[in-house]
Order: C-alpha cells, then sequence, then structure tokens
C-alpha cells in the first residue's frame, strides 16, 4: 500500500507529459511509468534485505536481487546505485560473497542517498507515509 501511495503521488507530481520532472531536477531521471515497479523508495530496501539474507549461501538470489535494483536504479537514472549493484551483480555469479559483505554499508548508504530525495519531494516536505 505504501509502496502504491508513493507511486500515485510521483505520477500527480510527475505526468508523463510533463516537461523536466522534479526527478530530473534532483539527479534523477524518470523515463515513463511503470506503476509499483518502478517505486525505488520501496523496492530499493526490499532488496538490500533480499542480499543481506541471501549472504549466507544463496549467491543466485543476491544476482537476482542485485539485477532487479540495478534495473530500478536505471529507470530513475541513479547512475552510481546501478553501477554498484551491476559490480555485485557479477560478484554473485562468480560466488565472491565476502566481497558482497564487504560492500553492504556501501550499497545501504548509496540507497539511502538515492531514495531520500524522492521520499520527501523536491520541496523539502517529507511525504513518507
Amino acid at each position: 500500500m505504501r509502496c502504491l501511495a508513493l507511486t500515485q503521488r510521483c505520477r500527480r507530481r510527475h505526468p508523463t507529459s510533463a516537461g523536466p520532472s522534479t526527478c530530473g531536477r534532483i539527479g534523477l531521471q524518470r523515463q515513463g511509468q511503470n506503476g509499483a515497479d518502478g517505486c525505488l523508495p520501496h523496492r530499493a530496501p526490499r532488496l538490500l534485505g533480499v542480499i543481506r539474507a541471501s549472504l549466507a549461501s544463496d549467491a543466485k538470489g543476491i544476482a537476482l536481487a542485485a539485477h532487479s535494483l540495478k534495473g530500478s536504479a536505471g529507470y530513475f537514472g541513479a547512475g552510481e546505485l546501478q553501477s554498484l549493484c551491476k559490480e555485485i551483480e557479477t560478484w554473485a555469479d562468480s560466488g565472491a560473497l565476502d566481497a558482497i559483505r564487504r560492500t553492504l554499508p556501501t550499497l545501504h548508504s548509496v540507497i539511502e542517498a538515492t531514495i531520500a530525495p524522492l521520499r520527501r519531494g523536491t520541496d523539502g516536505a517529507n511525504t513518507a507515509d
């Protein structure tokens, strides 16, 4: 429900037919509408949780979560997050779980820095439910 509310709020603020979107003004690019799948503020923390939970022995789960997060980051033009997820996906494919484990604090920080402007909007008001 929270993701739906954020997605609807984002759609009201950034209709596809509008000029440069708010996301673009804060350094992120919206390239269309894709409903809840485009809800980066909701998806990113959830996928980070999947990556953390999969560290015990599920490299394939990490690769899938990193790939999904990479796609969402790309959708929003979050290049730093997208690059980091690509690296994590590559490490997962090669079974380098220790490298991923060492990168988790950085991934967490990059996710927070990426989604904070989306959560509060450009007017500085906190829009989290």
